[in-house]
């Protein structure tokens, strides 16, 4: 890894559908901090193949909040979120049930028009996949 890669600590890292960022790299692992702050010590033995985004000017994102109701689960909802293209890699959405089969939605944008399309990924997604209740 350390040798095919140009990472560096601050570098994002997306590993079994997480994003982490880079803390630390050692000499047998990535030291690695996901969005809540918890610790994954990854030795390079266990990367496979891995996404790596480059550390940049980090932009403003501000929460951009929407419901959604659907005969799904949370952890559903966050994986649909984090396949879509428009959702920032360092900053993960959170998903709060509200009750059973409507959830609030947090994403983070630098606009709101960004924010827009991916609540319309999200609900497009649902609506393919016959999960969305209308």
């Amino acid at each position: 890894f350390r040798l095919d890669k140009e990472a560096e600590a601050g570098d994002l890292l997306s590993y079994q559908g997480r994003t982490y960022k880079i803390e630390a790299i050692r000499s047998r692992s990535l030291r690695l901090v996901d969005n809540e702050g918890s610790l994954l010590i990854l030795p390079y033995r266990l990367l496979g193949e891995v996404a790596l985004t480059k550390a940049a000017e980090s932009a403003v994102l501000t929460p951009f909040i929407f419901s959604v109701e659907a005969a799904i689960a949370e952890d559903q909802i966050e994986r649909y979120l984090n396949e879509c293209p428009w959702v920032a890699p360092g900053q993960a959405p959170r998903i709060r049930q509200l009750e059973e089969g409507r959830y609030e939605v947090t994403t983070f944008a630098p606009d709101e028009q960004i924010g827009e399309r991916q609540e319309r990924y999200l609900l497009d997604r649902l609506r393919r996949e016959g999960l969305r209740k209308e």
